[in-house]
């Protein structure tokens, strides 16, 4: 006698979509551009480099638009983007629990921070939504056209990670005016590269 089994398929596609605005002047006062998804509070995670350059200015914006916001530096650069910088990410975040439909977190920075914030958004509560504002010109190329987020491990350069599109990503030229010419470069060799 012979037991069959029963066997099912299952197929799904993922659609990815998500926008890439130009948003000149973003912290701006008065500028709406990052309350558009409604809720009144924010986790926002801002490169070291980015907080000592502009940190007044985002800690304005956010509170002139009566926003509460759980502002996070993260020291940023290579070295930083480990399991450590992820915890310790993830448990501030957990601690500030947004409410997590319509409060996107906010990564304000370069690649590695878009990076790291994106597996958090990736990961944290099967996916929350995470809007990206890149500040460097690679970051800009990694955040417009990449949705791969990511930390290194055991010596191994993005080797925890997942693929997760942001919600928006936006693109204020104003934070690169303040990059030395080297990092200018690196951003012009990445266009050409893609």
């Amino acid at each position: 006698m012979t037991i069959g089994n029963t066997r099912w398929r299952v197929r799904a596609n993922r659609p990815i979509e998500y926008e890439i605005v130009n948003a000149p002047g973003l912290f701006e006062p008065g500028n709406p551009t990052l309350l558009t998804e409604g809720g009144k509070r924010r986790f926002v995670v801002v490169d070291g480099n980015v907080a000592r350059l502009y940190g007044e200015k985002i800690h304005a914006y956010f509170a002139q638009q009566q926003i509460e916001a759980k502002i996070v530096i993260f020291p940023g650069g290579e070295e930083h983007k480990t399991v450590d910088s992820y915890l310790g990410i993830l448990y501030e975040l957990d601690s500030f629990p947004i409410h997590r439909r319509d409060e996107p977190v906010i990564a304000i920075g370069g690649g590695v921070l878009t990076d790291v914030v994106g597996f958090i958004a990736s990961s944290y509560r099967r996916s929350v939504p995470h809007i990206k504002v890149p500040t460097t010109l690679m970051g800009y190329i990694d955040a417009s056209v990449g949705i791969k987020t990511g930390i290194n491990f055991n010596g191994h350069k993005n080797r925890i990670g997942s693929f997760e599109p942001p919600l928006r990503v936006y693109l204020d030229r104003t934070f690169l005016r303040s990059l030395p010419r080297r990092h200018i470069l690196n951003g012009v060799c990445e266009i050409i590269k893609l």
